[in-house]
């Protein structure tokens, strides 16, 4: 079975590409809401002791 090197490098150069994009964009998008929840009037509340409320 012949395989085709040319087609498999550049699907194999593609998926790096978009894996890059996605992880460079995903930490993008985290330090925007770090600084949405930091400017946020709200106030955030830990539920670390909410499984002991039954």
């Amino acid at each position: 079975m012949e395989l085709n090197w040319i087609t498999i490098g550049g699907l194999l150069i593609i998926v790096v590409i978009v894996v890059f994009f996605l992880i460079k964009k995903n930490r993008k998008d985290e330090k925007e809401y770090e600084e949405f929840l930091g400017e946020s009037d709200i106030p955030i509340e830990k539920d670390e002791d909410e499984a002991n409320n039954y």
